[in-house]
């Protein structure tokens, strides 16, 4: 065991990949616990359904972040408690939690506006802000979206940048370690499309995951603070749901996503958080 964890630390790519691996493995196991529960129980209220999911995909993962990972593993730097692990991905440093805050709001209205702007222009595109406040139905989250993007706005942001990225960084440049970082976390939405989704729209969001990942571990460098690239990835992924996307070709929704809504933004956004963080942080 001491040999596969020198292994992991002394490797990172492959470190990086083996958590990649257990971070989809115990997806996977939460929905395999959810589908036991719909055999055995049977027919329930969606509204249920929707809080299982929820508390599963979050609980497992929880037991792989913040028990396996430090203390089994004893990533991402040989840690050894809570406390050193806390330290290590920067969720505990010295940086102000309430200019992290200000900065994500920042970031994610220069995202949400460009989003606005692809909506005025293409008519294939419509946005509503009410969904994100009417009651959940079982085709649309409503204001269940403010607590089902918990789940990968912290969980994703501990396991790809503060512990895969953590490790590169002791290994590799900054620059290298951010695009391994990004790869990684972009391909791992392959996953999704084991779990039933569509091969175009999952290949699509590697894409758009993938540059997203570029920005957010050059956020957790720039900031030094975790705390900034969970609530900037929570809530795009909150208010990522405002926005519908009706009849549209494939070359035309890849030019729209990633070129306008990712590509550009990132651009604009990373500037300002090289300001930020030099001023501020």
């Amino acid at each position: 065991m001491n040999k596969i964890k020198q292994i992991l630390l002394e490797k990172p790519i492959i470190g990086g990949i083996v958590i990649a691996a257990l971070f989809n493995l115990f997806l996977f196991l939460a929905l395999l616990t959810q589908t036991l529960i719909y055999i055995i129980i049977g027919e329930m209220h969606y509204l249920i359904i929707m809080w299982l999911q929820f508390s599963l995909t979050f609980g497992f993962l929880a037991i792989l972040l913040l028990y396996l990972v430090p203390y089994g593993l004893n990533l991402p730097n040989g840690v050894e408690s809570l406390s050193d692990y806390s330290e290590a991905i920067q969720l505990k440093n010295g940086s102000s939690v309430r200019n992290n805050i200000f900065l994500s709001i920042i970031v994610v209205f220069i995202f949400v506006s460009f989003e606005i702007l692809a909506g005025l222009v293409l008519l294939e595109i419509s946005f509503n802000f009410v969904s994100l406040f009417t009651e959940p139905r079982p085709d649309n989250l409503g204001i269940f979206s403010w607590i089902y993007y918990l789940r990968p706005g912290i969980w994703e942001e501990i396991a790809f940048r503060g512990i895969i990225l953590t490790m590169l960084l002791k290994k590799y440049s900054k620059r290298t370690a951010i695009i391994i970082d990004g790869i990684l976390f972009g391909f791992t939405h392959l996953f999704n499309f084991l779990f039933g989704a569509d091969l175009i729209a999952t290949l699509i969001q590697v894409v758009y995951a993938t540059i997203l990942g570029f920005f957010l571990a050059f956020m957790y460098i720039k900031t030094e603070s975790i705390v900034s690239c969970i609530l900037t990835h929570y809530l795009i992924d909150v208010f990522g749901q405002i926005f519908i996307i009706s009849s549209m070709n494939i070359i035309m929704l890849l030019i729209v996503l990633v070129g306008f809504v990712v590509c550009i933004p990132v651009i604009i956004n990373s500037y300002i958080v090289k300001l930020y963080s030099e001023k501020f942080l």
